[in-house]
This record gives structure tokens, C-alpha cells and sequence, in this order.
């Protein structure tokens, strides 16, 4: 299964994009499941980054369990559809909204406060102080 951003605007370059992407997979026998993508109202920020506000793909999936980005701010609506979509689509992991909305400012989401999380399982340690 693949989880793929739509744009709200099909008239953007990206919808183009992904819906190439969709259908390819698609063609390989990927089960593609479509999630809210309103990215198209957001201007860039200051410096050129661009805010994540509204990218549920930027979600984590760890231990039996989805951590999807939420963001208000008037996304609500697309908040909740996108808590839909992954409970429907991952009916045996437990799905918790995560409000992302102040790192998504900074481009990132959910997945992006996590990369720096070491396993300290496998860092070669005994494990004690």
C-alpha cells in the first residue's frame, strides 16, 4: 500500500506529478490510497523554505502505531480526513493525531522531529549511566 498526497489544485505541476506517480504504482499492483494535500494556499516563507502545513504523507509509523501530522489553523477539515484515511487504510494500527503545527513552519512534520532519535538498542553500549 502507498499513502499519496493530492493536491487540492489540479492545476498545479505537483497533482500532475503525483498523479503520474499514483498511476505508475498502480500499474506495478500498489494499493494507492489518496490523502488531502491543500498545499497550494501557503506562499513561501521567509528565506525560500516552504511550510509543511497540510502534508499528511509527513506522517511515522512505529510499533503497531501511525503518528500523523495535524495542523489547524483552518486545515482542520483536512486534519480529520486525513485521520480517516490512515485509520481506513491501516485498520490494525492505533492512529494518533500529533499537532505539527508550529514545526511545520520550519518545513517539517512529524517524521522530521524524530530522525535525530538514536536506537539505543544497537549503539554498542552495556546500556548503564
Amino acid at each position: 500500500m502507498l499513502l499519496v498526497g493530492i493536491p487540492a489544485d489540479e492545476n498545479l505541476a505537483l497533482f500532475k506529478y503525483l498523479a503520474s506517480l499514483r498511476e505508475r504504482f498502480s500499474d506495478y499492483g500498489y494499493e494507492v490510497v489518496g490523502l488531502p494535500c491543500p498545499v497550494s494556499s501557503y506562499p513561501p516563507l521567509p528565506g525560500g523554505y516552504v511550510s509543511a502545513l497540510g502534508l499528511y504523507a509527513i506522517s511515522l509509523m512505529v510499533n503497531h502505531r501511525v503518528l500523523v501530522s495535524q495542523y489547524g489553523h483552518g486545515l482542520e477539515g483536512y486534519d480529520e480526513q486525513a485521520l480517516e484515511v490512515f485509520s481506513s487504510a491501516l485498520p490494525d494500527y492505533e492512529v494518533i493525531p500529533i499537532n505539527c503545527s508550529v514545526v511545520a513552519n520550519g518545513g517539517g512534520a512529524v517524521n522530521c522531529t524524530a530522525i535525530g532519535i538514536p536506537d539505543i538498542t544497537n549503539l554498542g553500549g552495556t546500556g548503564t549511566g
